[in-house]
């Protein structure tokens, strides 16, 4: 659902869209090691799974099975933990809202396999390598807050 508006330049109609997304930092501890779940994208960024809400899906559920069509891992929600927003524009010219949810979750089982559509590859890193991955910033505080909160033993992992 969006809203019409005539840009004041050029006079052509532009549509701003408001999309809804849902995604998992998804943790697993690798003997003392706690490692975070990342994936490439079509474009080379490192970020975590994630996409858009499906009619009559709940973000949990978006996130549970985002996470899965998009890595095969299965993995299960711990908690909320944030959520970021952004603009973007389309190539058709069209302006989207973005606004995604993420949630805090325990690697099930599953082994790391890109999807190969959104995705190119999937890794587990070292929670401490994740900056050097982590290709959008608007991320680091959620990403921040969720690792604090797991390695601080808050969040039953």
């Amino acid at each position: 659902m969006g809203t019409e508006e005539r840009d004041s330049i050029s006079g052509v109609h532009t549509e701003n869209i408001k999309e809804v997304s849902a995604g998992g930092i998804v943790f697993r501890k690798d003997g003392s090691t706690w490692q975070v779940l990342m994936v490439k994208n079509r474009r080379g960024s490192w970020t975590f799974p994630k996409g858009r809400v499906e009619d009559g899906e709940t973000l949990e559920q978006t996130a549970i099975r985002e996470v899965e069509e998009e890595t095969g891992i299965k993995a299960k929600i711990v908690r909320y933990a944030g959520s970021v927003s952004y603009v973007y524009h389309k190539d058709d010219g069209m302006t989207v809202d973005k606004k995604v949810h993420f949630f805090i979750m325990k690697y099930i089982s599953g082994i790391p396999t890109p999807d190969g559509v959104e995705n190119i590859a999937v890794r587990w890193v070292d929670l401490h390598r994740v900056k050097d991955y982590m290709a959008y910033e608007n991320l680091w505080k959620v990403y921040l807050d969720a690792m604090f909160s797991v390695v601080g033993g808050d969040d039953d992992l």
